[in-house]
C-alpha cells in the first residue's frame, strides 16, 4: 500500500504508458523552459571548453554530472509526486543552483559508474575481437570506402551489436534503480544492477517487452527525422552562402543539446514507468 501511495501519478501513466511518456516529456520541458534552456547554455559552454586539454576533461565531467542531475530531478519528482499539482509545482520551482546542490553527489556516483561500465564493455568487445584475430580486418574495413570490405566486417559486429542492444533494452530498469538513490555510493552501485538477476527477470516480462518495443520504434523514427532535418538544415545554410556553414553548425549544436536534454527527460519518465510496470508483474 505504501508503494502504491508513493507512486501517485505513476499509476495513472500505467494505463497508457506510451502516451504518458511522450506527453509528460513535452509537459515537463514546457513547465520550466528557463531551467532547461539555462542547462542548454551551460552544456554548450562546457562543450566548447571540452577541446582544451585538461580543462576539457573537467568540462566533460561537469557536463555529464549536470545531465545526470537533470535526470535525477525529473525521475525523483515523477516517482514521488502523489498529485499532478504537486508534480507541476516542483518542476516549475526548480532552479539550476538547487538542481546542482540537491543532486550533484548521486549524479557523480552514477556518472563514475557508467564510465567504468562503458570502458569495461569496450575492453571486452576489443578483447573478443583481438582473440578472434580479426582486429586488423575490422580496422581496415572501417577505414575503407570499398563496399566489399564493409560487408566483410559485418560478422565481426554481430556480437557487439547484440551486447549493446541487450544493454539498451534493460537500461531503463537500471536507470530506475539509480533514480531511487540519494548519495554517491548507492548511485555508483546502482549502475551495476545491470548484472542483477532481478533486473533481467523483470526485463523479460510481456508488458515490459511491449513497452520497450514500441518506445524503440518511436525513438528510431524520431532519430531518422532528426538526422534528415539536420542534414537539410546544414544544406540550407550552405546554399545561402558557404561562409554560413559555421552559423549552421552552431545552430545545429544548440538544437542537439536541447534534444539531449529532452531525451534525458524522456528516459527519466520512461524508466520510472518501466520500473513500476514490472513491479506489478
Amino acid at each position: 500500500m505504501e508503494e502504491q501511495n508513493r507512486a501517485g501519478i505513476v499509476e495513472q501513466a500505467l494505463a497508457h504508458p506510451i502516451k504518458y511518456t511522450v506527453m509528460l516529456t513535452k509537459e515537463i520541458f514546457s513547465l520550466n523552459k528557463g531551467l532547461f534552456l539555462g542547462i542548454t547554455a551551460i552544456v554548450i559552454l562546457l562543450s566548447l571548453l571540452s577541446n582544451i586539454p585538461i580543462l576539457g576533461l573537467i568540462a566533460s565531467v561537469l557536463s555529464g554530472i549536470l545531465m545526470f542531475s537533470l535526470f535525477f530531478f525529473v525521475g525523483k519528482v515523477f516517482y514521488h509526486s502523489k498529485t499532478m499539482d504537486e508534480f507541476v509545482d516542483v518542476i516549475r520551482s526548480m532552479t539550476i543552483a538547487n538542481l546542482w546542490k540537491n543532486y550533484w553527489k548521486p549524479s557523480l556516483g552514477a556518472y563514475a559508474g557508467w564510465v567504468i561500465l562503458i570502458l569495461a564493455i569496450m575492453l571486452l568487445i576489443g578483447l573478443i575481437i583481438g582473440i578472434s584475430g580479426q582486429g586488423g580486418n575490422l580496422a581496415a574495413g572501417m577505414q575503407s570506402n570499398d563496399p566489399t570490405a564493409m560487408l566483410a566486417i559485418i560478422p565481426l559486429m554481430i556480437f557487439p551489436f547484440i551486447l549493446i542492444a541487450l544493454l539498451l533494452y534493460v537500461m531503463p530498469l537500471v536507470f530506475a534503480n539509480i533514480i531511487k538513490t540519494d548519495n554517491f555510493n548507492d548511485a555508483f552501485k546502482a549502475v551495476f544492477t545491470i548484472f542483477s538477476k532481478d533486473v533481467w527477470g523483470r526485463a523479460f516480462t510481456g508488458a515490459y517487452f511491449k513497452y520497450m518495443g514500441l518506445l524503440g520504434l518511436l525513438l528510431i523514427l524520431f532519430t531518422v527525422v532528426i538526422v534528415v532535418l539536420s542534414g537539410l538544415f546544414m544544406s540550407l545554410f550552405a546554399a545561402i552562402d558557404p561562409s554560413m556553414m559555421l552559423v549552421g553548425m552552431v545552430v545545429v549544436l544548440i538544437l542537439m543539446v536541447i534534444l539531449q536534454i529532452v531525451m534525458n527527460i524522456f528516459y527519466a519518465v520512461s524508466s520510472v514507468i518501466a520500473d513500476r510496470m514490472t513491479q506489478q508483474q
